[in-house]
């Protein structure tokens, strides 16, 4: 099983050291239909899956991860403790890769619903267009 990262996790995110050990490939991929937000004032991204065909023009930009066999249960599980556990849900995506085909990974969302609530509810959060958090992050930090 292959995870899709989109955050922190990412080659260059701030945790992804937490996983590096354990990763055997990385490839730059998409998620079509998805929206990003910035609901913790730049500390973690959050996205909500939707259908390609509600929202075409929206995507999240991230990484397909594979992990070496012997490490796969075990980086799960500590995925699984930190991002079940922040309320983030586990489901499965097809994601789609650079050179057009597609594969289907492991992602933590947060429920659309939740993020509208949450947006509706204080002005510091927002929905992140360019579906790119290093590059929002760039942005942000100036």
């Amino acid at each position: 099983m292959k995870v899709f990262v989109y955050g922190t996790l990412r080659k260059k995110g701030r945790l992804h050291g937490a996983i590096e050990h354990a990763v055997k490939d990385i490839k730059k991929a998409y998620l079509r239909g998805a929206t990003m937000y910035d609901l913790t004032g730049g500390c973690y991204p959050h996205v909500c899956p939707t259908s390609p065909t509600k929202y075409p023009d929206r995507f999240v930009i991230g990484e397909l991860i594979s992990f070496k066999p012997e490490m796969e249960n075990d980086s799960f599980r500590s995925m699984d403790r930190i991002e079940l556990c922040a309320g983030y849900d586990r489901i499965n995506v097809e994601v789609e890769l650079e050179d057009g085909s597609t594969e289907i990974a492991v992602i933590y969302v947060i429920p659309e619903e939740r993020a509208e609530r949450i947006l509706k509810n204080n002005d510091l959060f927002r929905r992140v267009d360019s579906g790119d958090w290093m590059k929002y992050l760039s942005i942000k930090r100036g």
